[in-house]
């Protein structure tokens, strides 16, 4: 082939930024869609309990207590623990975190149980996201089984996205994601997690934990 031709051909292949003009920016695909799943994950504390924790004013605590109070009411929920001062034992022991998950003003509370009653020996307990309304707290989401949390920066209905995670064993955990949907946190997917894999014939742990939809 003669030169004037291969360099008329080089030219027709050329990038369109010779030509000055800008490509087409290309997709980049993540290696681990699923990685922000495990991102800011929280476990309450057991120094705020409702009966301690200094983050509500009287009137709130007061609410707050009606609200899981009644939850807890025996021939409801509440098994074995059938009189009112164990009740009162449960509700003052409940471990609470107080955050505006609307941006509305008005704090909210996500609270956890801490005994043994709502919780497994593993640690998963029982948690409830509460919205403090003018009638006082309103359930907005209820979960047995669940050890830690994260509140994701995203949000729904104006709330922000919410991921429970349950205690499976040393290397596995569920993963649930939340969003705010017609006045309920509902849940929108499943995951597993998982921090070892089989190499051969040994188990390899991970640093960070492959996950996958739940099937």
């Amino acid at each position: 082939m003669k030169p004037a031709i291969v360099a008329i051909a080089l030219l027709a292949f050329m990038p369109t930024t010779l030509r000055g003009q800008q490509p087409t920016p290309v997709a980049k695909v993540h290696k681990d869609p699923f990685h922000w799943l495990v991102e800011g994950t929280q476990e309450l504390s057991g120094d705020n309990r409702v009966g301690v924790t200094t983050a509500l004013a009287p009137d709130q605590r007061t609410s707050l207590i009606e609200a899981i109070f009644a939850l807890l009411r025996p021939g409801k929920k509440i098994g074995d623990a059938n009189s009112e001062k164990k009740l009162m034992e449960l509700v003052a022991n409940v471990r609470v975190k107080i955050v505006d998950l609307n941006g509305d003003g008005v704090p909210d509370v996500i609270a956890q149980a801490s005994d043994d009653m709502f919780c497994s020996p593993t640690g998963n307990c029982t948690i409830w996201v509460f919205m403090r309304s003018n009638q006082g707290y309103r359930l907005i989401l209820e979960r047995n089984a669940v050890q830690t949390f994260a509140i994701r920066p995203t949000r729904t209905n104006g709330f922000n996205d919410l991921v429970l995670r349950q205690h499976g064993s040393a290397f596995e955990s569920g993963l649930f994601f939340y969003r705010y949907i017609n006045g309920q946190y509902r849940q929108q997917a499943c995951y597993n997690a998982s921090w070892e894999r089989l190499v051969g014939d040994e188990w390899q742990e991970l640093k960070k934990p492959v996950i996958t939809p739940c099937e």
